[in-house]
């Protein structure tokens, strides 16, 4: 039955062209059918020590993530929590005090500029099975590769295909919802919450160059619109 549901439920939460979700499919039958025992380990908080966080997308990916480190951290707060990002959203989580490390990367299916496969294969290497709990948002399928070789137990949406190799799958639900709260509803599959405020760590030089810039023009009050 189990076997049963998670195709069904795969099948038709597939977020991908219906073109490809016969291909997808047939390759998810395989994986469930070799690795139907990840779904069977059980996730215990007493064994995280430490934490991936995949987020290979755009600034605005990775700045509406911060809720989900905040609440790893809350939960976990013996943790080491890394991140695994792409080398230009490093500006925005740098300063963020509850990151231990930052680990960048070009993917070669994200990546629009020529790719250095050298780098994929020495960040797999070095951390090969390094982190006790990995956690991928963004549901693409070579992520979730990715995370099953440098993690030991994996979490995320089934919605794309590869979750098979997820330990714990995130229900994906059809309601319009914040990309935040969706983010959270990974966590919160292992029983871990937190509220959806985004955290910007700013630096002392950051606000002295914000106060240089409104004294130099005579600025009281501003409205910044991001569109």
């Amino acid at each position: 039955n189990l076997f049963k549901t998670n195709f069904h439920i795969c099948y038709m939460m597939y977020k991908v062209q219906w073109k490809y979700k016969p291909f997808i499919y047939l390759i998810d039958a395989v994986g469930y059918s070799l690795f139907f025992w990840k779904k069977f380990i059980p996730f215990r908080k007493k064994t995280v020590k430490k934490i991936l966080i995949i987020r290979l997308d755009h600034i605005g990916d990775v700045l509406l993530t911060t809720p989900v480190i905040r609440a790893l951290k809350q939960g976990l707060p013996t943790t080491k929590i890394d991140m695994l990002i792409r080398p230009f959203t490093k500006g925005v989580i740098e300063t963020n005090s509850y990151i231990n490390k930052i680990h960048t990367l070009n993917p070669p299916w994200f990546n629009r500029g020529p790719t250095n496969f050298i780098d994929l294969i020495a960040f797999v290497f070095h951390n090969l099975f390094k982190y006790d709990l990995v956690v991928e948002l963004h549901a693409d399928p070579r992520n979730i590769i990715l995370a099953s070789l440098v993690g030991k137990y994996i979490i995320g949406y089934n919605i794309r295909g590869c979750s098979f190799l997820l330990n714990k799958s995130a229900t994906y639900e059809k309601l319009v919802k914040h990309t935040i709260e969706r983010n959270l509803d990974v966590v919160r599959a292992i029983d871990i919450d937190s509220d959806n405020k985004i955290d910007i760590f700013l630096t002392k030089k950051d606000i002295r160059f914000a106060n240089t810039l409104l004294d130099i023009h005579g600025i009281k009050k501003a409205i910044c619109i991001v569109p």
